[in-house]
């Protein structure tokens, strides 16, 4: 009678540690390793397109968020170290120290993307930025692909 207690205890246990709720926490699902797919950079000046630069990454590129909100990069060469946060399941903001990368000090620098896809498998994300200089405006969007 003791063993079967136990064990109808342990399979109860085990049953209830096993949930089917499917977890889409942001914060956790892009905690890992990504790989740049493509990424592509346009700038429009006083709202004409003056440039539009696709990403060239080597083909071990990738970018690493870790669950502390620390982070790397490494699209072409030197690795990029950033803070990360997610805010509202859709907002990730990227923090860059000063830092050197290919030999240049680099100021420390801030990026905001909205998150338009996050699965296991994909991430999509979209910035768009404006600065206005005078009566001029530059706008610049960022529309990125990291596969797992």
């Amino acid at each position: 009678m003791n063993k079967l207690f136990i064990a109808i205890i342990a399979a109860v246990v085990l049953f209830a540690g096993c949930s089917k709720k499917n977890n889409t926490n942001p914060s956790s699902l892009i905690v890992g390793k990504w790989h740049f797919v493509s990424d592509t950079i346009n700038v429009y000046d006083n709202g004409t397109l003056s440039s539009s630069t696709p990403g060239v990454f080597k083909s071990t590129g990738y970018a690493q968020f870790n669950a502390d909100g620390t982070g790397s990069e490494s699209p072409v060469s030197d690795t990029v170290k950033f803070n990360y946060t997610v805010a509202d399941s859709k907002l990730l903001t990227l923090n860059y120290p000063t830092q050197k990368i290919d030999g240049v000090q680099v100021d420390a620098e801030t990026q905001q993307f909205t998150i338009k896809v996050l699965d296991s498998h994909n991430l999509y994300l979209f910035s768009d930025a404006t600065v206005l200089d005078g009566g001029n405006s530059e706008r610049t969007t960022e529309a990125s692909h990291l596969t797992r």
